[in-house]
C-alpha cells in the first residue's frame, strides 16, 4: 500500500506542512492568549472563552467564504489561465472585504445580547473589551485570507507560513506587553490580548500586500487588475462555491458556540476546563486542517488536468495520513492528558474536569479529522452543495438537541455534550464519503 501512495504522501506532506505550520500559527494566538490570560485566574480565562466562542460564529462564516478561492484558482492555474486566476483574486478582495465590513457591524450590534445568554455577569463584563478588538480584526484578516487562498491555489503554501509565523511573534510580544503591563505599557489583561490580536492581523495583510508587489512572479498578476475584470460572474461563482463551504464552517462554529454556552450553565470551572480542552484539541487538529487544505489543492490540480485516477489516489492518501496522525495524538492524550492540562491551569477542579473531557475527545478525534479531510476533497472537485444539508443535519439537528438531552435530561454533564458531537461526526463522515465517491465515479464516466 505504501508504494502505491508514496508519491501522493510526499506531495501532500510537502504542500501540507507549511499549511499546518500556518494554521498552528493562527491557533497559537489563542494558545498564548489562553495561557497568558489563564495565569491571571479562572475569570479572565472564562471571559476569553466566552467572547471567542461568540466571535467565531461569524468568523467561521467569512473565512469559509474565502475557501472558495483555492479550488477555483487551482483549476485555472494548472490550465494556464493567468487572467482568470488574477480576476478571482481581485474580485475576491473587493467582495469579501465588503462582506467583512458588514459582518463587523453585525457583531458590534449584538453585544447587548451577551447579558441574555445565562452567563455569569462578571464573565460577560470582562469578555466585551476583548471581543471588540477581535471584531475589528475581521477586516484585515479577511483581506489576508484572499491572498492566502490565492497562494494555496497556485501551489505555494510557504509564503503564508512565513507571514503568519512572523505575525504571531508580533502577537506574543504584544501579549506580554499589554496583558501584564510590562515595559511601561498599560496593564489591559484580557483586553490587551484582544488588541495584540488586532495589531498582528493588520501586520499580516501589510506583509501580504508587500510580498505580492515586490516579487515579480506575483506582481505580474497585477496587469489584469482593472475595472473591466470586475465582473458579476466572478463574484457569483465565488459566492456559489463559498456559501456552502461557509455554511459548513459556520454550523460547526455555531455548534461550538452553543456547546460553550451550555457548558457555561455548569459554572466558571466548567467553562475553563472546556476552553483548555478545546485549545489543546484545536492545536493538534491543525494537522487535519492543514492536510484538508493540501488535499483541496492537490485534488483541484488533478481535477483541472482531468486526471481522475490520480485524483482518487490523492483522496485515499489523505485519509491514510489523517488517520495515522489522529491515532498517534489519541495515544498521547490518554497517557499525558493531566500533564498537558497543567500547562494551562493549576486549579485542581479544572484539571479533574478537563482531564475527563480530553480523555473522551481522544476517542472521537479520528472522526473529526476524517470529516475535515473529506470536506477538503469535495472542495477540490468543486462539489460543495451537499455540505449545507449534511452540516445542518449532523451539527444542528442531531448534535445540539442530543447534547442537551444527554447533558441535562440524563444528567451526564459536560461529557454528554462531547458524546453528541462524536455521534454527529460519525454520521457526517459517512455521508461525506458516500457523496465524494459518487461524484468521482460520475467524473470517470
Amino acid at each position: 500500500m505504501f508504494g502505491t501512495y508514496k508519491t501522493q504522501y510526499k506531495k501532500l506532506i510537502k504542500l501540507g506542512t507549511p499549511v499546518v505550520l500556518s494554521q498552528i500559527g493562527v491557533f497559537a494566538v489563542q494558545i498564548f492568549d489562553n495561557a497568558m490570560v489563564g495565569s491571571l485566574g479562572a475569570l479572565p480565562l472564562a471571559a476569553v472563552s466566552f467572547s471567542s466562542s461568540v466571535f467565531l460564529i461569524m468568523f467561521y462564516f467569512i473565512t469559509g467564504l474565502s475557501m472558495s478561492i483555492t479550488p477555483l484558482v487551482g483549476e485555472a492555474f494548472v490550465q494556464g489561465k493567468k487572467k482568470i486566476v488574477s480576476s478571482y483574486l481581485m474580485n475576491s478582495l473587493l467582495l469579501f472585504t465588503f462582506i467583512s465590513i458588514l459582518v463587523m457591524l453585525l457583531q458590534i450590534a449584538i453585544i447587548p445580547l451577551f447579558y441574555h445568554l445565562r452567563q455569569p455577569v462578571e464573565v460577560v463584563d470582562a469578555a466585551i473589551p476583548y471581543y471588540k478588538y477581535l471584531v475589528w480584526s475581521i477586516i484585515p484578516y479577511m483581506m489576508f485570507c484572499c491572498f492566502e487562498r490565492f497562494w494555496e491555489g497556485i501551489g505555494n503554501t510557504k509564503i503564508n507560513m512565513i507571514i503568519i509565523i512572523t505575525a504571531n511573534v508580533i502577537n506574543i510580544l504584544l501579549n506580554w506587553l499589554l496583558i501584564f503591563g510590562n515595559c511601561g505599557f498599560p496593564r489591559m489583561e484580557a483586553a490587551g490580548a484582544g488588541l495584540a490580536t488586532f495589531i498582528s492581523r493588520v501586520s499580516m495583510v501589510v506583509m501580504a500586500f508587500a510580498w505580492f508587489v515586490i516579487l515579480p512572479r506575483y506582481r505580474s498578476y497585477l496587469q489584469f487588475f482593472s475595472k473591466k475584470n470586475i465582473r458579476l460572474s466572478y463574484n457569483l461563482t465565488l459566492l456559489k462555491m463559498g456559501l456552502p463551504i461557509s455554511f459548513n464552517t459556520t454550523t460547526e462554529g455555531i455548534t461550538g458556540t452553543l456547546t460553550t454556552i451550555m457548558v457555561g450553565w455548569f459554572g466558571t470551572v466548567a467553562i475553563a476546563a472546556h476552553q483548555i480542552t478545546m485549545t489543546v484539541c484545536g492545536l493538534v487538529f491543525m494537522f487535519s486542517l492543514g492536510l484538508s487544505a493540501a488535499t483541496t489543492i492537490r485534488i483541484s490540480h488533478e481535477y483541472g488536468r482531468k486526471k481522475i485516477a490520480q485524483l482518487r489516489k490523492v483522496s485515499v492518501a489523505s485519509l491514510h495520513l489523517v488517520a495515522g496522525w489522529c491515532v498517534l495524538v489519541a495515544v498521547v492524550f490518554v497517557f499525558f492528558r493531566e500533564d498537558i492540562i497543567k500547562l494551562f491551569n493549576s486549579d485542581p477542579a479544572v484539571i479533574e474536569l478537563a482531564s475527563g473531557l480530553l480523555m473522551f475527545y481522544s476517542f472521537i478525534l479520528l472522526f473529526d479529522g476524517l470529516q475535515l479531510v473529506s470536506v477538503g476533497q469535495l472542495r477540490g472537485i468543486q462539489d460543495v452543495k451537499m455540505l449545507m444539508p449534511i452540516s445542518l443535519l449532523c451539527f444542528i439537528i442531531i448534535n445540539i438537541p442530543l447534547g442537551y438531552f444527554l447533558a441535562f435530561i440524563l444528567n451526564i454533564g459536560v461529557i454528554g455534550l462531547y458524546m453528541s458531537f462524536g455521534i454527529g461526526l460519525v454520521i457526517a463522515i459517512t455521508l461525506l464519503r458516500i457523496r465524494f465517491l459518487k461524484q468521482v465515479n460520475l467524473l470517470q464516466k
